[in-house]
């Protein structure tokens, strides 16, 4: 996508245009195939970490709900709060934990590890993401799956298989089959997957290979490479840049 396309896309999925500007993108949607390719792609990207972030959320808080105190003595009444009491008691304190843990890295120097700790998540499955049940799904498909249920293992093992297909045409197993090396810790291969990857003509993300690889150096300690990887990011608006911004005076 051209790059004078990009900031009108994010400025668009983000409620930052005029009524002019909308109908520009709108109309541009209607007679440029490679516009509408490109603005679908964001949309379904956005949705994927909007998805992901919130089941993290809602997982976590209701795990913290679940272990709310209860009275030793059976017969003694329950707190006039409740259970929300709690609830809201437990979010509290997992957002000061995060936040001092976060503040302790400033106040020392940070291990590579601890950093990588801070920074990694993994990446939401956009390329082909999965709404069928497990039974129906074929190769290319499970593999998206057990990625999406954290099975790293099993999904490098199908992602493995698929690059060794001629007939699939998926750059983006690449980049997953990069992650999913990074969580069983095969940290040069998972560098040599996202070279490989940014090597992809039609690779969609690219900023976001680099930033995978920069986190992998920094597991590995490289210090020189990963600087410079961060650098490039920091460098140019996009993907990370902030994050990337931050880093760099942490490392």
């Amino acid at each position: 996508m051209a790059n004078k396309y990009q900031d009108l896309i994010d400025d668009y999925l983000r409620d930052k245009l005029d009524e002019e500007q909308r109908r520009e993108v709108e109309r541009l949607a209607d007679t440029n195939e490679h516009f509408r390719t490109e603005l679908d792609f964001h949309k379904q990207t956005k949705l994927a970490f909007a998805n992901q972030q919130h089941e993290r959320l809602k997982k976590r808080l209701q795990s913290l709900s679940d272990e709310a105190p209860k009275p030793l003595n059976p017969n003694q009444p329950t707190n006039r709060f409740g259970k929300s009491f709690w609830f809201v008691a437990a979010t509290v304190l997992l957002i000061s934990s995060i936040g001092l843990y976060v503040w302790s890295l400033k106040q020392s120097e940070a291990s590579p590890m601890d950093l990588y700790i801070v920074y990694f998540e993994p990446y939401p499955n956009v390329a082909l993401p999965v709404t069928r049940d497990e039974t129906q799904l074929n190769e290319h498909s499970l593999a998206y799956s057990y990625y999406e249920q954290a099975e790293y293992a099993k999904a490098y093992e199908l992602f493995e298989n698929l690059l060794q297909n001629s007939s699939i045409d998926d750059p983006e197993i690449f980049f997953y089959k990069g992650i999913s090396a990074m969580q069983l810790n095969l940290n040069d291969e998972a560098i040599a997957l996202f070279n490989k990857y940014k090597g992809e003509a039609t690779a969609k993300l690219e900023r976001q290979a680099k930033w995978y690889e920069a986190l992998t150096r920094l597991k590995q300690g490289d210090k020189v490479q990963t600087r410079k990887l961060l650098q490039y990011l920091a460098d140019d608006p996009g993907y990370k840049q902030t994050e990337a911004i931050r880093l760099l005076k942490q490392y």
